[in-house]
């Protein structure tokens, strides 16, 4: 019997990456589908997300395909990188498994497997963009929708299209922008 070509790990890969997204995504699933309910709003993730939750997802199974070959070959190190690329995938699906819904009573984000957070159209008073540097990674932005009572939606602008999303909250309330004001734990 000869031995499996080097292609088959890759084929595996291939195969183990639909499933690692549907399992991951029944995993930090909404406990009710707002999509499906009328008069929902559903604010879909840009195509830059859907395609990097992709990727992130092969190079996780990559890592798992790898390592359970290295573990069938003997390696001792075939554990770790099977757990590695288990841990990847995990924070792949965790990062990019954000919903975000609009309706006739307000705003609704969820991220990862936090609770929904809602605003209602009558107490969102503004918006600012908050920067994050990243260290050598560049710069992460997030609008940070702001209600009445302290609540603080923050998504992110590298998984929405903000300028659309602007737009569909325009048209339920009256938003503007604010300057960001940088917080401190310290108080002044």
């Amino acid at each position: 019997m000869s031995a499996p070509g080097p292609w088959l790990p890759l084929f595996a890969a291939i195969g183990l990456t639909p499933i690692l997204l549907y399992v991951f995504r029944w995993i930090f699933s909404l406990d009710v589908d707002p999509s499906r309910n009328q008069g929902v709003d559903y604010i879909q993730l840009r195509l830059f997300a859907k395609v990097a939750e992709v990727i992130f997802m092969f190079g996780g199974s990559l890592s798992i395909v790898a390592g359970v070959d290295a573990l069938l070959r003997g390696g001792n190190k075939g554990i770790g990188i099977a757990a590695f690329g288990l841990a990847f995938t995990l924070i792949a699906g965790f990062v990019f498994n954000t919903h975000l819904w609009l309706d006739d009573e307000g705003m609704h984000y969820r991220s990862g497997i936090g609770k929904v957070q809602s605003v209602p159209w009558k107490d969102l008073r503004y918006y600012d963009i908050q920067r994050v540097s990243a260290g050598t990674g560049g710069i992460t932005v997030y609008f940070r929708f702001h209600a009445g009572d302290g609540t603080i939606l923050s998504i992110s602008r590298t998984n929405y299209d903000m300028n659309r999303l602007l737009e569909k909250i325009g048209a339920n309330t009256d938003i503007h922008e604010q300057p960001y004001k940088q917080t401190s734990w310290f108080s002044d």
